[in-house]
């Protein structure tokens, strides 16, 4: 009636991709409980359920979790745009715009697009919420309704993340609607 030690890792399942949680069994319960004081028991269990709830979410980082990670500037990445600014030319109010702007997590740690916000209600951005990894390359979509545009158009979309040096990116969507009446 020996303890059996048993290891896993848990990469695929914790936001800790290097945690080793180590449990043991015994063959009978309560040969166990004689063997462990009380106190490290509790601590086991705390060990246990922690290491279960830590799961990462599927689909993004909820905002608390997001403003965390704005705190945490030793977590912080590098980002290299390979798209900041779009120009569409010149087009007719019917057309609407569809630009795409590229980037690149650089640093060591996963990049993570806090907030895509758009300087008016006429530019609709669009992204992934799930972190990118380091060396892993993602891209923001954005369209632009032109039928309220009409000469020389400069729309802004400033970007959110937990970067080195700048928190805040500015992205430019500029070109020229000629209007139906000009």
């Amino acid at each position: 009636m020996g303890l059996k030690w048993l290891q896993f890792t848990a990469s695929e399942y914790f936001t800790t991709p290097n945690l080793v949680c180590f449990f043991y069994t015994h063959e009978t319960y309560s040969s166990m409980l004689n063997y462990i004081n009380p106190f490290k028991w509790t601590i086991f269990v705390f060990l246990l359920i922690g290491c279960g709830l830590n799961k990462p979410r599927p689909y993004g980082a909820t905002m608390q979790e997001k403003e965390q990670i704005l705190k945490d500037s030793l977590h912080f990445t590098n980002i290299v745009w390979q798209d900041s600014i779009y120009n569409f030319g010149t087009i007719s109010q019917e057309e609407d715009v569809n630009a795409q702007y590229r980037f690149r997590n650089t640093g060591r740690y996963p990049l993570f697009l806090v907030k895509v916000t758009a300087s008016c209600g006429c530019t609709i951005p669009e992204y992934e919420e799930k972190p990118i990894e380091p060396g892993g390359e993602s891209f923001i979509k954005v369209k632009l309704k032109t039928k309220q545009q009409y000469e020389e158009v400069h729309k802004y979309i400033t970007v959110e993340t937990n970067t080195t040096g700048t928190r805040l990116h500015t992205l430019v969507l500029e070109g020229r609607v000629k209007g139906c009446c000009k």
